[in-house]
């Protein structure tokens, strides 16, 4: 009986021991998923927004799937993304879960109307992609273009893939040459320049104007990066030959080949390129630029200061990258060339 008693007694000091503890572990799990933890998030229809977490424990515990549609769920070594689309305007929240240290938090999900996800990539020909959905599912090419319009080019790449393999109705509907640019810009941005080479080739084909020549105009920035300068100006002089003056690829296109010619002092190419179109040019956001071409081809090549003087005192913008360079030449001519009196 004695025997039972201190059982007993060892038993209730047990449970009271494990109420304790219970008590400790879920004030403390209130404490690091408190109120701090409680997210706002506001998100657009026509989007598709992601929350990534730097754990790959986290689960969704509750959604409103009338609200929302769990498009992807990404897990990496150590984080895991959760990629959401709006399903319809209204307030909604999605709870998550950590099953590694026990506590949840939830994101409060404001969905606005309708209004253009405004893109890192402006060009006209970027938000109609035109993608059939006959599902409650979304695109891989929509998540594509979402990442791509947010700088995520890596994952960009693997969706427009997916989108590739799984997806060859929308494939075709898009235009496998929009596909091949977007994928080149991607490589681009990345730095891998033969890759995106290869897919400004196909892109190049297309009969959208506008790929077309951005196309041109990045294949002709990646064979720069390449050191292949012929053909980058084989490029380059398409698009000069193509575009009208008012379009901003002129200007920069305009700019790219005086640079090379820069680099390698070619400076006579330099004075017939630039010259006869000056006047255009000088409304240009490079016109300093161009002034300053002009300025060292005939200063350095024919020698000629006095016209070299004419084009530097047209540079004024103190920010300018040769600016220092700029007044030195002024100075110069200034001292040794031009008679004040």
């Amino acid at each position: 009986m004695k025997k039972f008693c201190v059982l007993k007694k060892f038993s209730v000091l047990f449970f009271l021991y494990f109420l304790f503890y219970f008590f400790i572990i879920n004030c403390f799990v209130l404490v690091i998923y408190g109120e701090e933890n409680n997210y706002s998030k506001d998100v657009l229809m026509n989007s598709i927004f992601s929350i990534q977490f730097d754990s790959n424990s986290w689960i969704i515990q509750s959604i409103d799937k009338d609200y929302l549609t769990l498009v992807s769920k990404d897990i990496a070594y150590d984080t895991v993304s959760f990629h959401f689309k709006p399903k319809k305007i209204g307030k909604t929240s999605i709870e998550f879960y950590d099953l590694y240290k026990k506590g949840s938090i939830i994101y409060n999900i404001n969905i606005s109307e309708n209004v253009q996800i405004n893109p890192s990539f402006t060009f006209s020909f970027a938000e109609n992609t035109n993608i059939s959905n006959t599902s409650n599912t979304t695109s891989y090419f929509d998540i594509a273009f979402f990442l791509f319009s947010n700088g995520m080019y890596q994952d960009a790449i693997n969706y427009f893939i997916k989108g590739k393999e799984n997806e060859p109705l929308n494939f075709q509907k898009i235009g496998a040459s929009k596909i091949a640019y977007y994928l080149g810009v991607c490589y681009f941005n990345l730095k891998q320049y033969n890759v995106a080479s290869s897919y400004f080739a196909q892109a190049k084909n297309s009969s959208i104007f506008d790929i077309q020549v951005y196309s041109y105009y990045y294949m002709a920035k990646t064979q720069i990066m390449l050191k292949n300068y012929d053909l980058a100006l084989d490029n380059l002089f398409f698009l000069i030959y193509k575009l009208n003056p008012d379009n901003s690829l002129y200007d920069n296109s305009y700019f790219l080949i005086s640079s090379i010619y820069y680099e390698k002092k070619d400076y006579e190419h330099i004075i017939l390129l630039i010259y006869p179109k000056i006047d255009i040019l000088d409304r240009s956001v490079f016109k300093d630029y161009f002034n300053y071409y002009l300025a060292i081809s005939y200063y350095d090549g024919r020698k000629d200061f006095l016209t070299a003087y004419s084009f530097l005192k047209k540079i004024s913008n103190s920010s300018f990258e040769y600016y220092d360079k700029v007044q030195e030449m002024i100075k110069n001519i200034e001292a040794n060339f031009i008679d004040f009196h």
